[in-house]
């Protein structure tokens, strides 16, 4: 059994943005709903922005309570069966835990291990 997990990028990390990106995946994907949604990063860009690495002027102030809420939106919807959340510090998780009726399914962190 497939599970399909696609993650939000940080140029759509405003609540207006989040269904509309997700439904853009769901389209790109020729897909009806995700197994899990993520939130990519802890960051927040200007919308439209997608270069990577991207520019300390394009970032702008993190929202997580209600880019939340609007992740939960598209659960509700059925766009996605579960939500989650990559890279965030325990202080950034504690945030989205202290109002979230629904927790993240799961925290994606990557590790880089560098061998000597």
């Amino acid at each position: 059994m497939n599970s399909i997990t696609s993650k939000l990028w940080c140029s759509d990390a405003h609540h207006d943005c989040v269904l509309p990106a997700l439904k853009q995946t769901l389209e790109n994907l020729k897909l009806e709903y995700l197994d899990l949604y993520l939130i990519h990063w802890p960051v927040s860009l200007k919308p439209g922005k997608w270069e990577f690495p991207f520019m300390k002027e394009d970032l702008g102030p993190i929202y997580l309570k209600s880019e939340w809420e609007a992740m939960k939106e598209c659960q509700a919807l059925g766009l996605t069966k579960s939500l989650g959340v990559s890279n965030l510090s325990c202080k950034k998780l504690q945030t989205i835990l202290s109002t979230a009726k629904i927790p993240p399914a799961v925290n994606q962190v990557r590790v880089t291990l560098i061998s000597k």
